[in-house]
């Protein structure tokens, strides 16, 4: 597994290439804009010419939309504000060199089958308006907590996602596994991830699977609440990352930390984590680093 973490683009491009380095990354995953939403800045062709030079010894660039985007939105003027964002990030993520763009799909009304059938209308748009012709990264729909009426929280949603696109943008799946966890799919022991990445074979096939995101969780099973935690010290704890880094279906794959920080030393603790669990003969009951 190809380990790195989502790293602030706040001072610039070089500095991310930079933090990069200094981690040990072998992924990275970033915002393009804020993820609040609001004008991006422009990309500096010089800058971005040096970013993507150095970023070559860091593995693959995953860029994320913000989080306001919601593609399932009933007014029109909001879904259509969604699909104009989700063109413009698709764009800046191919001049980043990015390999995948990752998206939450949004929330639903009262209708989910409805809300869906939004989704798939704004993602034909986006890539559309993006430029069918041009190279566009991969699209990855992420899975969700479920929180409030939040679609892709369950693995049945995204697979009919990943099949009413066909004949559309190339597109897959980003793993979170405090989403997964709060949607319910327990994720803490060998036989939970056994189950897990049978329905993923099931609903969306393990070749869709493009990206993991690895956090622990501060709330429960099946809490449907999003609230990211750091590696071993939330609800998962430490075993159900030592069981996913064993599993062969992942291995190559890249996984990112979005584990809460306050700077890059805590970006490092938690890849050292990760580091430290590879090295263990068997799952551990509590964190020693």
């Amino acid at each position: 597994m190809l380990l790195g973490a989502h790293l602030s683009i706040g001072k610039g491009w070089l500095q991310v290439a930079a933090t990069a380095a200094m981690l040990g990354c072998e992924a990275v995953q970033v915002f393009s804009r804020s993820p609040r939403g609001g004008p991006a800045r422009p990309l500096v062709r010089e800058e971005v010419v040096r970013f993507r030079q150095e970023m070559l010894e860091r593995g693959p660039l995953f860029v994320h939309t913000p989080y306001i985007l919601n593609l399932a939105a009933e007014a029109e003027e909001k879904r259509y504000a969604a699909v104009r964002l989700l063109a413009e990030d698709w764009r800046r993520a191919a001049v980043l060199g990015a390999v995948a763009l990752v998206t939450h799909v949004g929330h639903a009304g009262g209708d989910r089958a409805a809300g869906l059938e939004r989704v798939v209308q704004s993602l034909r748009e986006a890539w559309e308006m993006s430029g069918e012709a041009r190279q566009l990264p991969v699209l990855l729909l992420e899975n969700t907590a479920g929180q409030g009426n939040e679609l892709g929280s369950t693995l049945q949603e995204l697979g009919w996602l990943l099949r009413a696109l066909r004949g559309g943008p190339a597109v897959g799946i980003c793993l979170d596994t405090c989403h997964a966890f709060a949607a319910g799919y327990e994720l803490r022991t060998e036989e939970g991830w056994d189950a897990f990445l049978s329905e993923v074979r099931r609903h969306v096939g393990l070749e869709a699977v493009r990206l993991i995101h690895l956090n622990d969780s501060r709330a429960g099973l099946g809490s449907r609440r999003d609230r990211h935690q750091e590696i071993g010290l939330g609800a998962l704890g430490p075993a159900a990352f030592w069981y996913l880094l064993r599993r062969p279906e992942f291995s190559g794959l890249p996984a990112v930390i979005e584990t809460p920080k306050k700077d890059v030393r805590d970006d490092a603790r938690n890849l050292r984590r990760l580091r430290w669990l590879l090295t263990l003969p068997e799952p551990p009951r509590e964190l020693t680093v």
